[in-house]
């Protein structure tokens, strides 16, 4: 196990195209060893939006986590603001060819850890059975109800869906973090968007509750899978192999 902590985590992870899409363009990373998981949902014409997901998977693989949290977040970003720079640069003068991702990242230090996120890819607990939603989609329904719009009036947007922050989509990387405290027993669910538009956060929460978590993400990708499936989708869940 990595450095940061003497509590043994580890993951499991699964990624599919989906139903309808002809490629995935999802990507992870179990960086078990330094404590670090990744979920990155890309988007773009073509293959690009493969291209970015991949792109902040690869920057952050080889990953060597220090003993200082603060730290750690500090070098992550700007490896991501490395990415974004790199992105931004391959899309060119062209505006309508944004290649992006959004993202979801967990580094657990102790009794400690932190959530880094752009856009609707999604990190949740399960503690003492109940299922909470840590992240807080970036886009713009979520931006409009924040502002005061009621939530069946913004609903009716044509752009409710439209991400408004990714790695790759503005020269200024804007990330959010929350700072978590860890507690024995917590399970923790990284995901792109297509799991969570397929099922509801009760249907999360019953298969985290009563599945191994190896076999939890396979549940979770079947369960999507056995309905639309219309998006790339990718489940990747954290657990502590000590408890």
């Amino acid at each position: 196990m990595g450095s940061l902590t003497p509590r043994a985590w580890e993951a499991s992870g699964i990624t599919h195209q989906g139903n309808i899409r002809d490629h995935n363009e999802d990507a992870f990373l179990d960086l078990s060893s330094e404590n670090l998981w990744v979920v990155a949902d890309g988007m773009g014409g073509h293959t690009s939006g493969e291209v970015a997901s991949k792109a902040i998977v690869d920057t952050l693989r080889d990953f060597h986590a220090t003993r200082l949290l603060g730290q750690n977040i500090r070098l992550i970003r700007q490896r991501l603001e490395n990415v974004n720079q790199y992105l931004i640069d391959q899309s060119g003068d062209d505006e309508e060819n944004i290649i992006g991702s959004t993202l979801a990242a967990l580094l657990i230090a102790k009794k400690h850890g932190v959530c880094l996120w752009a856009g609707d890819s999604r990190l949740y607990r399960l503690r003492s059975g109940v299922l909470k939603q840590v992240s807080r989609d970036h886009n713009e329904l979520d931006e409009l109800i924040d502002s005061g719009v009621p939530p069946e009036q913004a609903m009716l947007s044509p752009f409710a869906g439209a991400i408004t922050r990714a790695v790759g989509g503005d020269n200024h990387l804007l990330i959010e973090a929350q700072i978590l405290e860890i507690e024995n027993g917590d399970i923790y669910l990284l995901c792109s968007d297509g799991l969570n538009k397929e099922l509801s956060d009760s249907e999360i929460q019953d298969i985290l509750s009563t599945h191994m978590p190896g076999e939890s993400v396979k549940k979770l990708l079947d369960t999507a899978l056995s309905r639309k499936g219309q998006d790339n989708i990718t489940a990747l869940v954290v657990y502590n192999t000590l408890l």
